[in-house]
């Protein structure tokens, strides 16, 4: 199976060159999966004296820095999501504050043994 993809990929090349498949300074182009081009510096002896340091020893550096605009962008974006969430915090502790929590607990318990106090006079009222 793979002979017959090397003789497809073999007759593709042939097509690019032209007729005169022998000429050995015309390389193909590789591409990457992103689409990008890829160079090989051990490639049938050709060395680009122009490669840097990454290059040459195929150590990546990481990728390539952002623009100015798109990094102010980018942090803006990052500063209006945490003033969000600070905000949204803020907002449920004024509510908190706000709800005077005590005086909602005392108007339970008055409900709770108010109906208790009920409860005793049901009882009561049944034995009679």
């Amino acid at each position: 199976m793979s002979n017959i993809f090397q003789k497809i990929f073999s007759t593709k090349k042939g097509v690019n060159l032209g007729k005169d498949s022998s000429n050995k300074d015309i390389h193909p182009i590789k591409m990457n999966l992103k689409g990008q081009r890829v160079q090989n510096i051990y490639d049938s002896g050709n060395f680009n004296i122009n490669l840097n340091e990454a290059e040459y020893t195929g150590k990546e550096k990481g990728p390539p820095m952002l623009n100015m605009r798109t990094r102010i962008k980018v942090w803006g974006a990052l500063c209006l999501v945490g003033l969000y969430f600070y905000l949204a915090y803020r907002l449920i502790i004024f509510r908190l504050k706000a709800d005077d929590l005590d005086l909602m607990e005392r108007e339970v318990n008055e409900e709770f043994k108010l109906k208790k106090k009920i409860q005793e006079l049901d009882n009561v009222n049944a034995k009679l």
